[in-house]
């Protein structure tokens, strides 16, 4: 009854003040569980409070600045002949990180413009191409056919036989009696092509040289027509079956080496021919190069020797210590006559000089 009257107070009380009732909120109360406050053990609170501490103690020393790397060097030794006759003094080698397009249009330029000139002042046996195709020789010597050997099984018949013993008197006697019959047993056999064969060929071959290519050539397609005839007469059967067998395998072989010496000679009539042709025109030959030296040869001289960024003299040995870069180019410097030319060194041969260069092993 005492709440209903202040209620309707409280009502009254409003109405005639025009105030608005301030309310008030109440938070619940929470039911949680009260916070529970753990203790540091000691050891731990003091490895806390070490903690910058033991950072700054490991933190890693700052990296000492390094020094640049020398890239490795390679022994190498540049094959010169036979232009070497040309040269005033010892070549040298320029170290360039790249060519402009421009001047490797130059370059290619001089360098075959130089080999018709030199060319077309010897015998073709001195030019470039001729030397380069003494080396293909060289090389093909190094495969010629070596013998081929076969396997099979060779029928061989025998007889079986057994003994038997007598007494007569005293003494015991034994001999031997073949039993009535035979039969067959097989054995592997492996035979290799006809020494007089190999030989032949080897004789050949070996001694070879581009100024006797035609008749090396002779004797070798006169080789393979004989043993082929006296192969094929061999018989199949037996022990002359398999020698049959091994060589025809070898005549295979000899037959695309023969092709090998037959493209060796196309490849020396292109060189003739074309040494013929620079004979006659020695006079249009040297107007080009003259031109060329007045109006671009420097240009080539300046690039060169403003971009280079080593230049490299050989031992007494004639060896060059080239460092192991990756897309640098080797120049080639060669004081011929009045000026320097210059070539590009590659480890294959190159169609428009003789230089070659080759990696070799260190002494020890």
């Amino acid at each position: 009854m005492k709440t209903h009257f202040s209620l309707l107070a409280f009502c009254l009380l409003t109405c005639i003040t025009g105030c608005k009732p301030t309310v008030i909120h109440v938070e619940p109360e929470s039911r949680s569980e009260p916070e529970t406050k753990t203790e540091i053990p000691p050891a731990v609170a003091e490895s806390a409070t070490e903690q910058p501490e033991l950072k700054e103690a490991t933190a890693l020393p700052e990296l000492a600045r390094k020094e640049p790397v020398e890239p490795e060097t390679a022994n190498h030794v540049v094959l010169n002949e036979p232009w070497n006759s040309y040269f005033r003094s010892t070549p040298q080698i320029l170290i360039v990180p790249k060519l402009s397009k421009g001047i490797a249009d130059i370059l290619n330029q001089e360098q075959e413009l130089i080999r018709s000139v030199l060319d077309s002042g010897g015998d073709t046996s001195s030019s470039s191409e001729y030397i380069a195709l003494e080396d293909k020789l060289e090389e093909l010597k190094t495969v010629i056919p070596q013998s081929e050997t076969d396997s099979g099984y060779v029928p061989r018949s025998s007889r079986r036989y057994g003994t038997y013993s007598y007494i007569s008197g005293d003494t015991i006697y034994t001999n031997r009696r073949y039993y009535y019959g035979s039969y067959t047993i097989l054995k592997e056999k492996t035979m290799s092509s006809s020494p007089e064969l190999t030989r032949s060929v080897e004789g050949i071959a070996h001694n070879a040289t581009l100024d006797d290519l035609d008749q090396r050539i002779d004797a070798l397609q006169r080789i393979l027509r004989q043993w082929s005839r006296k192969t094929s007469e061999m018989s199949p059967n037996g022990t002359s079956g398999i020698m049959r067998s091994a060589n025809e395998a070898y005549l295979d072989g000899l037959r695309e080496f023969t092709q090998e010496f037959t493209g060796l000679r196309s490849e020396l009539r292109k060189i003739e021919n074309r040494q013929q042709a620079i004979l006659k025109n020695r006079a249009v030959i040297l107007a080009e190069w003259k031109s060329f030296e007045n109006t671009r040869l420097a240009l080539l001289d300046e690039y060169l020797t403003a971009n280079a960024s080593e230049t490299l003299s050989p031992s007494s040995a004639g060896i060059f210590e080239i460092p192991a870069l990756e897309n640098q180019k080797l120049i080639y410097a060669c004081v011929i006559g009045a000026r320097t030319l210059y070539f590009e060194l590659t480890k294959q041969n190159n169609d428009l000089h003789p230089f070659v260069l080759v990696n070799v092993a260190p002494v020890q």
